[in-house]
């Protein structure tokens, strides 16, 4: 398991660059600076592979 400090997790670390949707997945706010986009990008294509059954 991932610590919390994982860069996948860089974009958790301010509440203003992240909202919760009413399905209960992340948003991206525009506050949201370059580097927490990346490491959102990590995030989703992470969950992406866990969908599909790949824990790496």
């Amino acid at each position: 398991m991932r610590s919390p400090n994982h860069p996948m997790f860089y974009w958790q670390q301010n509440k203003d660059w992240y909202k919760i949707r009413d399905d209960y997945s992340y948003e991206l706010t525009d506050s949201a600076p370059s580097e927490a986009r990346k490491s959102f990008e990590i995030y989703q294509q992470e969950m992406k592979k866990r969908k599909n059954g790949v824990y790496a």
